[in-house]
């Protein structure tokens, strides 16, 4: 899915017992490789794309990296984006690959994550920002990513592989 930064979406209203803790830990993600890599590892639908070592991999070829995050009431919700600059021009792109990962999706998570990512694309003057959560065809993810201003796009990973 790819969406334009532009987009303007509703704030969410995450306030309740929790809400600290998630924002703190959210931060840490953020922050520090390890914590981040610990949950993409526990997440349902973390990948190794997402994992810090990728990012890592991707640094020769000019790609950089952010995780963005934000906070649900289930938990943070966020996504490790690599960017690569398109040419001699200021602006870049963002792929964020199967992202984002979250414990699980909810509404208001979502919501969230649509703007922080969208604040991170005009942050970094990116074109678009292409993601490719891991999660099944029809799982309710994509309704809320369309919900909040992602369209479907091309894949970008491939589908299957031979041997």
């Amino acid at each position: 899915m790819t969406v334009a930064p532009a987009m303007s979406v509703p704030t969410p209203h995450a306030d309740g017992a929790g809400a600290g803790a998630h924002a703190r830990y959210a931060r840490q993600l953020r922050d520090d490789a390890a914590a981040w890599d610990e949950f993409v590892a526990r997440a349902p639908t973390g990948a190794y794309p997402q994992l810090s070592a990728w990012a890592q991999v991707k640094i020769p070829n000019g790609w950089r990296a952010q995780r963005v995050l934000a906070v649900a009431p289930s938990g943070p919700i966020g996504a490790q984006l690599l960017m690569r600059r398109l040419g001699p021009g200021p602006f870049s792109v963002g792929y964020a690959p199967r992202g984002p990962i979250a414990r699980e999706f909810e509404a208001e998570g979502v919501r969230a994550f649509s703007r922080a990512m969208r604040r991170a694309a005009a942050r970094h003057q990116l074109s678009h920002v292409t993601i490719d959560p891991e999660v099944e065809e029809g799982h309710p993810l994509g309704d809320l990513l369309r919900a909040n201003g992602w369209r479907q796009g091309a894949k970008v990973q491939p589908e299957r592989t031979l041997v």
